[in-house]
């Protein structure tokens, strides 16, 4: 089958390439022919008495090989050639036929003649002209026979017979030789153009191979259409990663795998392809299973030579996988940045409430001890009380400050959400909020089962009052916020505003009908001094971020969900504890704390610290001496004892609390002492209880809370 083929496509090829250099033989024969008639015509005249006819013979002739030279002027080939044969066929017909018969020299054109068309026409001409010749000879046989042939008109001479025999012969040699050799030529042109059509056929096959499989391994998808969008053309990749069948793509428009959200745009620029590159870009198509994907898509036209668009190609990349990172990136990002700043806030806002701690604890001890001193029912007992009471006030936002800098839960204890929750709503400052928001109802919804949790309920009770207070601000006027609980386990990590890990949870969802929160202001509501509202007319800016370092010392997480203009959910997640809850301290009698004289040293860089300690400790019967730094501990241990050490854990100049704690050890092993700082407890406090310091108490501190930490320490038997 390959063979005949190739046969074919052979035969083709000579006898296209034979067409086109027939005009040049068919030219030469037609100016021979001229030659010789031009010849005969001046021949004529001496060979032939009747001059006349042989005019009009070689005028005739003449005739035809000018229409012939006319039509191969015009590209029309074997319309010359056939005229050529017709024509040269006629007029020899006729000087046989009025030159006495088939004895007349002409007879011998109608053989040459056949050759002739069969070298220049093919083998169906020649057939013909050779048929014709036939017939009529026959015909002139059959008249000369009967005897009806009509008078000789044409009679030639032994000289204009001889004359006659050479042009015949030189016709149709010279025919033969120009055939022969242009046929010759066109065989070895048509063997080279095939050489080189297989050469080209060989390289099309293997550059074809090479792009089949290019398309095979390539990752990416590889649609083209027409210049309407109909798919003709796809790879098989996408067919794997679509889920399509051939039959679902073949004919469909491209438009309709793209996602509705994305078909206008993308049309739009396909439009603008046509005038101009665009450069890749981004749609979602649609899968067979009903999924979205992300892909990057670089298109191009493809243009006929008349310049027009008849189809476009497109090579499409799937980037779903690297849009999710790039999104888990950014979000990744963006809690570093958060966190990064919240870090460096706290970090602020824990040395300021340092200092301030130190202040307040002037103010609180001096003022206690003041309102000892004056009369029950005096003025001067009652503006000591409201120093007091304003310093604990004071000391409430250092809390929260401290709170903010990851330094302030210091108490971990079973906590049960419910009871927090229960407590805050029979609070006077609730019943505060209810009443600056009359038409704002507040409910709760708590989980009897809810699971315990391990913290400090102070710092518990502020961060939901917080939660609360912003939650009815929002609203303003009429509205609900609801306080519900659960107990929720997550078998997977979540990605929310935070990113919750599995595990065990209680969750406390704060929610409200209020104005919600815009999506630009919602990453930075955590943040301290971020509000809307005006500074100083609803608090001090730090609620939420109150709420924020609280969550995160319970190693917790925050979800929060707004909308604007349908409220605002708040959830904090906190990693629930087995253990059971401890039981009710009460109060203690002021006669639990009292000392009996035992020795005391006060350790402390402020001044006003160690005076306000020394006051405290001497009101209830203890004996107090003071030193300002480590160094002065150290060296008044060398020489003299004391029960126990009321030491400062940050001092400086000179060492701190651990270190001078390390060098009392030297001198006594066993010495007794108690750890204080405006901090909560930190790493350098928890190496020194350790060592074998007694408690941690937090300034600033009231009689009764280092009075207890006092008599506890001294009545403790042993390290």
């Amino acid at each position: 089958m390959r063979t005949e083929k190739r046969t074919r496509k052979v035969t083709r090829i000579v006898d296209d390439e034979y067409l086109l250099r027939s005009k040049n033989v068919l030219t030469r024969v037609f100016l021979l022919i001229a030659i010789l008639s031009a010849a005969g015509l001046v021949a004529t005249f001496f060979l032939y008495e009747r001059k006349l006819g042989s005019v009009i013979i070689i005028a005739a002739l003449s005739i035809t090989i000018g229409t012939a030279m006319f039509l191969l002027w015009q590209g029309k080939i074997k319309s010359a050639g056939l005229c050529t044969v017709a024509g040269v066929w006629g007029v020899f017909a006729c000087l046989v036929f009025m030159g006495g018969g088939l004895g007349n020299i002409n007879a011998l054109f109608f053989v040459s003649l056949t050759v002739v068309a069969g070298l220049l026409l093919g083998e169906r001409v020649a057939l013909l002209v050779a048929g014709a010749g036939v017939a009529m000879g026959f015909g002139l046989a059959m008249l000369e026979m009967f005897g009806r042939l009509p008078e000789a008109y044409f009679m030639g001479s032994p000289l204009s017979n001889w004359a006659q025999l050479v042009f015949a012969l030189i016709l149709t040699t010279s025919t033969l030789n120009l055939a022969l050799r242009e046929r010759s030529t066109a065989l070895s042109a048509a063997q080279q153009q095939l050489a080189d059509r297989i050469e080209a056929d060989k390289a099309l096959h293997a550059s074809q191979e090479q792009y089949d499989k290019l398309l095979a391994t390539i990752p990416d998808l590889v649609v083209r259409t027409d210049s309407q969008g109909a798919i003709q053309f796809f790879n098989e990749m996408v067919v794997k990663v679509s889920g399509y069948e051939h039959a679902d793509l073949v004919g469909k428009n491209m438009i309709s795998f793209i996602a509705p959200r994305d078909q206008e745009e993308a049309f739009h620029n396909t439009l603008l392809m046509i005038e101009r590159p665009l450069g890749p870009k981004t749609y979602h198509l649609l899968m067979k299973s009903g999924e979205e994907r992300v892909f990057e898509v670089n298109g191009d036209v493809l243009r006929s030579e008349a310049g027009e668009p008849y189809s476009f190609v497109y090579v499409l990349r799937d980037i779903t996988e690297r849009m999710q990172m790039e999104n888990e990136s950014k979000t990744l990002r963006e809690r570093l940045y958060r966190a990064e700043k919240m870090e460096a806030l706290g970090t602020l806002a824990g040395g300021v409430a340092h200092d301030l701690n130190n202040i307040l604890g002037v103010m609180v001890g001096y003022s206690e001890l003041l309102a000892q001193k004056l009369p029950t029912d005096s003025n001067e007992r009652r503006h000591a009380e409201n120093i007091l009471s304003a310093s604990l006030r004071g000391a409430a936002i250092i809390q929260d400050l401290l709170t903010l800098a990851r330094r302030g839960v210091s108490v971990a204890q079973v906590v049960c959400l419910n009871k927090v929750i229960g407590d805050y709503l029979q609070t006077p400052e609730f019943e505060a909020l209810k009443a600056r928001f009359p038409e704002v109802r507040i409910a709760a919804e708590l989980d009897d089962e809810l699971l315990p949790i391990k913290g400090s309920p102070v710092h518990l009770a502020k961060a939901i009052m917080n939660l609360v207070t912003n939650a009815a601000e929002s609203i303003g006027r009429q509205g609900t916020v609801t306080v519900r609980t659960q107990s929720r386990y997550l078998d997977e990590p979540v990605r929310g505003y935070d990113q919750i890990e599995s595990g065990d949870y209680a969750v406390v969802t704060v929610s409200d009908t209020g104005c919600g929160i815009s999506p630009a202001d919602l990453g930075q509501i955590f943040e301290p001094f971020y509000t809307k509202k005006v500074m100083g007319r609803s608090g001090t800016g730090l609620g939420l971020a109150v709420v924020w370092g609280t969550v995160k010392d319970h190693r917790g997480y925050i979800d929060a969900r707004s909308k604007e203009g349908e409220g605002s959910t708040i959830t904090l997640y906190f990693p629930v504890t087995r253990d059971a809850p401890a039981q009710t301290v009460t109060a203690a009698s002021p006669a639990s704390y009292k000392g009996r004289g035992e020795s005391i040293l006060v350790v402390d860089d402020v001044k006003e610290q160690r005076e306000v300690a020394a006051g405290l400790l001497t009101s209830i019967g203890y004996t107090v001496s003071t030193v300002p730094g480590g160094e002065d501990a150290v060296a008044h241990l060398q020489k003299n004892k004391a029960d126990l050490v009321l030491l400062d854990m940050i001092m400086a100049p000179g060492i701190d609390g651990m270190e001078t704690y390390r060098r009392i050890l030297e001198i006594n092993p066993v010495q007794k002492a108690i750890i204080v700082s405006g901090f909560s407890e930190t790493e350098d406090v928890r190496k020194t209880l350790q060592m074998g310091a007694g408690v941690f108490v937090r300034k600033p501190y009231t009689l009764e809370k280092i009075g207890l930490a006092v008599r506890a320490e001294l009545d403790r038997t042993s390290r």
